[in-house]
């Protein structure tokens, strides 16, 4: 084999640095995945921010203090514990937490998904989460004409996932377009 019309193979680097750089003792990871790191940390907030929806939602349906009461408009209580709270009996909160999955499913892809095909994914859904969003912040603020601060962390993650992902995109098809053919 020629040495000259293989660089990694002279210089010894290209491949074998990049596996050693992705192999890190102190946090292992499996060969071949891709991970979009602002989606891994936006659905731990998102997931956090869902599954403290629901606690509220508890203390809301068992009468409790949730200490989210701040003003008579200004209330995770009077959101939350409203008939727009629950879809089929079921807090809202767990079908965030279950949206908050989904996006950290997306953010890891293997090696045999393309990376257009993996950023178009959490494209699609960071879009329906941002639509949710928008119509569940409709309900608070037109219907209700209540602001839920835990509710509007949701929505402005969700918002910001939406933005990360629509970037990915326009990056990935960007740097088609600019490739040499």
């Amino acid at each position: 084999m020629d040495m000259a019309a293989n660089p990694s193979q002279r210089s010894g680097t290209s491949d074998s640095l990049v596996e050693k750089s992705v192999s890190n003792e102190a946090a292992p990871q499996v060969k071949g995945v891709r991970v979009a790191w602002a989606h891994v940390v936006l659905s731990a907030l998102g997931l956090s921010a869902s599954a403290y929806a629901v606690y509220l939602h508890m203390l809301v349906k068992a009468g409790k203090e949730t200490g989210c009461g701040i003003t008579d408009t200004i209330s995770c209580d009077k959101v939350i514990g409203s008939s727009y709270g629950e879809f089929f009996n079921i807090p809202l909160g767990v079908f965030g937490a279950l949206f908050w999955m989904l996006v950290l499913v997306t953010a890891i892809s293997g090696k045999g998904v393309a990376p257009l095909s993996a950023a178009l994914q959490r494209l699609a859904v960071g879009a329906v989460g941002l639509m949710t969003s928008i119509v569940l912040a409709y309900i608070s603020l037109g219907v209700l004409h209540k602001f839920c601060p835990v509710c509007a962390t949701t929505h402005v993650l969700s918002g910001i996932n939406f933005l990360f992902a629509a970037w990915g995109v326009w990056k990935l098809r960007s740097a088609t377009a600019t490739a040499p053919r």
